[in-house]
């Protein structure tokens, strides 16, 4: 009996040490190497709370291409989500171009909830730039390339499976080509699951030498059953549909080369 009760007691411990451990949780820049941080900051130009917004993989595909941060500026103008809502955030980068005589830039927007939403239906993320850009998404066999939209969800911070990945695809819902693009994807529902986060990115290509212009990052939040829509405005290009379904947030990224 006593053996048994020590058996117990040393399981019950062992258990509520790898909780401890899991609730010290790592970020993004604890798991690069030293070398992949000092990159980041030095010649990528990120600060090493930018880091954390972005997952690895992203980070080390910015390395391998010679990234350049050219604006990581986000806003948080009037929207029916709150700061205390969701965090949305905006950032470009110019990387090395595999087309002569044009520059080749990544657009990256995310998002990741600061509380749990109630309302899980389908949400939608958006990046939308302005026909004065000039800017143009690659495009193969009439699809838009080079584009990645993900979510991500888990039980919190204690999770036994950490982030899994509800949504991911290289192939965007919504797009003009010439304006922006635009990821939906359905929001995990059941107990639990009380964190969310995700992101949007997609490299564009220009002709011109030198630009200032504004790019709009839009998450949706879809408040009764309801499929997202996507609008182009004259100002930032495409967006998310606010409405009385979709609640939305904004953040802008000023690019300047």
């Amino acid at each position: 009996m006593k053996l048994k009760f020590a058996s117990v007691l040393f399981t019950l411990l062992v258990f509520s040490g790898v909780l401890t451990a899991q609730a010290d949780e790592l970020q993004t820049i604890d798991v690069l190497e030293p070398n992949e941080v000092t990159t980041l900051v030095d010649e990528v130009g990120l600060t090493e709370d930018e880091i954390n917004d972005f997952p690895v993989e992203v980070l080390r595909e910015l390395i391998q291409n010679d990234a350049k941060k050219i604006s990581f500026q986000p806003v948080t103008p009037t929207a029916s989500l709150s700061d205390k809502d969701v965090k949305v955030g905006a950032s470009a980068f110019e990387v090395k171009s595999d087309k002569a005589g044009q520059k080749k830039m990544y657009l990256y927007g995310n998002f990741e909830w600061i509380k749990n939403p109630s309302e899980r239906y389908t949400d939608a993320m958006s990046i939308g730039w302005p026909d004065s850009a000039e800017l143009a998404a690659p495009i193969v066999n009439n699809k838009i390339s080079q584009f990645e939209g993900k979510y991500m969800y888990r039980d919190g911070p204690n999770s036994a499976f950490g982030w899994q990945t509800g949504t991911s695809t290289t192939t965007p819902n919504s797009d003009t080509g010439l304006a922006g693009v635009g990821f939906k994807f359905g929001f995990k529902r059941g107990i639990g699951f009380s964190e969310h986060k995700g992101y949007i990115g997609q490299y564009v290509y220009t002709k011109k030498d030198k630009g200032l212009f504004t790019i709009m990052i839009r998450y949706g939040h879809g408040t009764i059953t309801w499929i997202p829509s996507f609008t182009v405005y004259p100002n930032f290009g495409l967006g998310v549909t606010p409405n009385a379904a979709m609640a939305t947030k904004d953040a802008y990224a000023t690019l300047s080369w």
